[in-house]
């Protein structure tokens, strides 16, 4: 297909990213400040950073990517201008670049300068299965989660797919931990485990009537996993067992994320566009406001560092854990 970076056309859609919108303001006493505020106005769904390299994905192909944590942002030509729903960073690295949603993904090894298609579809519309989740826990290795529960596998980055075995009982997220490691959220509140590249799951967890859709690995033994009803589970031996955690005081939700700065310190995004905060490993909740716009993701670019988007392309940070 060629760089896609050179698509004229794509280049209206990078213009549009940094033209002038409504921006939030921010709460007084949130601990939260602006970062690129006109950054509009289409509303960003996902953010992935790795030390100080974020990027944020979003509505009508939007990619934007910050060199400074946050604090200033500038728009990427992907040629896509389907919604974004994920970005990924490949081996955690911040030049790796995964990101993509409906029949669509794209992948950059130099910070988003260039793009190939992973063509893990025939074409980038009107495919039966869409993509649910991605996750490339080493630069050349990397899974694919279907919205039917179906796995695909490359070993060689992307160029080409193996059909995996699917996840029992279908999946909302995939998250691996090493090459042949991977958890797998269901929607029925079951949590699957592969040790072997996702040619058999094991069942590790069951939470009957909880809608599990987000997972997070906070350090090498944590992991946790967030869904409906305000639902949080947690995992401190690695994911070999996982337990429930009561969330309390914060107006109910259902939960669709959640990202770590350590062990303790989590956001968690709704899909009500609310954020809600722990710092100590799920014992205590509050309810965060980084600006009067809706927030639909979060990340941390360092232990300390939060990162908000949401609505209209608003962008957030904060040097405290988002407290």
């Amino acid at each position: 297909m060629g760089l896609l970076s050179r698509f004229a056309g794509a280049a209206l859609v990078a213009i549009a990213l940094v033209s002038a919108a409504s921006a939030g303001v921010n709460t007084p006493q949130s601990g939260w400040y602006s970062g690129s505020p006109l950054l509009g106005p289409n509303t960003l769904t996902d953010l992935a950073c790795a030390g100080s390299t974020c990027y944020a994905s979003g509505r009508f192909g939007t990619l934007l990517k910050s060199k400074d944590a946050g604090a200033t942002w500038a728009g990427i030509v992907t040629g896509l201008t389907l919604d974004l729903s994920r970005v990924r960073l490949a081996g955690g690295s911040g030049d790796r670049v995964l990101v993509g949603g409906g029949c669509a993904l794209r992948r950059s090894d130099d910070g988003g300068d260039t793009f190939f298609r992973l063509p893990f579809t025939a074409r980038d519309t009107g495919c039966r299965d869409q993509l649910a989740s991605v996750s490339f826990p080493t630069a050349s290795t990397g899974y694919l989660l279907l919205s039917t529960g179906r796995v695909l596998s490359t070993a060689d980055a992307g160029h080409t797919f193996t059909r995996r075995t699917p996840v029992p009982g279908g999946a909302t997220d995939i998250h691996c931990t090493a090459e042949r490691t991977c958890f797998a959220t269901g929607p029925t509140g079951l949590i699957e485990r592969t040790t072997d590249g996702a040619v058999s799951w094991t069942q590790v967890a069951n939470f009957p009537g909880s809608s599990l859709v987000g997972l997070e690995r906070a350090d090498s033994a944590t992991l946790y996993a967030v869904g409906y009803n305000l639902t949080v589970v947690k995992s401190v031996d690695g994911g070999a067992t996982w337990m429930r955690k009561t969330v309390h005081d914060v107006p109910g939700a259902n939960l669709r994320s959640i990202r770590c700065g350590d062990a303790l310190a989590c956001l968690i995004t709704t899909e009500q566009g609310t954020l809600v905060r722990t710092a100590d490993g799920g014992e205590n909740y509050t309810s965060v406001v980084p600006s009067s716009d809706q927030t639909f993701a979060v990340s941390f670019a360092g232990p300390t560092r939060a990162v908000a988007a949401g609505a209209f392309g608003s962008a957030e940070v904060s040097n405290d854990q988002g407290d």
